[in-house]
């Protein structure tokens, strides 16, 4: 995530002094983070900043460290199981790492997915893909039928890591399943940009320095507010200010 925000400050008493501030992120190996150094700032009066513009670029749904990691156990035969009840504790718990990156639809990140398995369980025994995906464009459904595998998600320590609750995938599976094909390039989400200077505001029951809320849309976009809303500084003194595009 790569974004350029413009941001303007304003006395209340005063509408001719304003000032415009044009920032690129980001800071510290975290794009959607910026801390800008500026002159010494010394207000004498009460001011207010807002939020002009902002345009970001791709947003990552798959984060290293984060949410790209598969937990799987092999099930020879394709014994039925109860999907919320971990097959034989004996057997080995598997694990696959889905490359970082920005993924347009449900179905392109399950085929990668798919693609990782196949390679992990590649050595010589498999006559029949682990992981067989198909997309159905009328349905709008990802229909994906597993063989010889068992695919561990909802337990608490298989979702923290993993995409599947993203994905809506709530239950462990081994047999077939269908999940919503998302077109993430199409999909609006709200977030809020994060102003070390501004008073702080409720955001989702928290107080937080919110500068504004804006959409973030997976495959980039630039927003424009018409009518910026200004937010009251409180810091009166600084040479430095943290700017932070955060999701809601």
């Amino acid at each position: 995530l790569v974004y350029k925000a413009l941001y303007t400050t304003k006395t209340v008493d005063d509408m001719e002094n304003i000032k415009n501030i044009t920032i690129v992120g980001g800071e510290d190996g975290n794009p959607a983070r910026l801390i800008t150094e500026l002159n010494p700032v010394k207000l004498e009066k009460d001011c207010e900043m807002a939020l002009k513009s902002l345009f970001h670029g791709e947003v990552l749904n798959i984060i290293t460290g984060k949410n790209d990691r598969i937990f799987f156990k092999e099930n020879p035969g394709n014994v039925s199981v109860e999907t919320d009840t971990p097959i034989e504790p004996s057997t080995k718990i598997q694990v696959i790492y889905v490359p970082e990156g920005y993924y347009d639809t449900t179905a392109q990140l399950i085929s990668v997915i798919a693609v990782e398995i196949r390679k992990k369980l590649r050595r010589g025994r498999r006559n029949k893909d682990p992981m067989i995906v198909t997309v159905s464009e009328e349905s709008g459904l990802v229909n994906i039928e597993l063989n010889e595998l068992f695919i561990l998600a909802g337990e608490t320590h298989f979702t923290l890591l993993t995409p599947w609750k993203f994905l809506g995938l709530e239950r462990s599976q081994n047999k077939k399943f269908t999940i919503p094909n998302v077109k993430y390039n199409k999909t609006c989400s709200p977030g809020f940009v994060y102003a070390s200077i501004v008073e702080n505001s409720y955001i989702n029951g928290n107080l937080s320095r919110n500068l504004g809320v804006v959409p973030i849309k997976g495959a980039g976009s630039f927003y424009e507010s018409s009518y910026p809303k200004y937010v009251p500084i409180n810091i009166k003194e600084f040479s430095k200010v943290l700017i932070e595009l955060r999701d809601l």
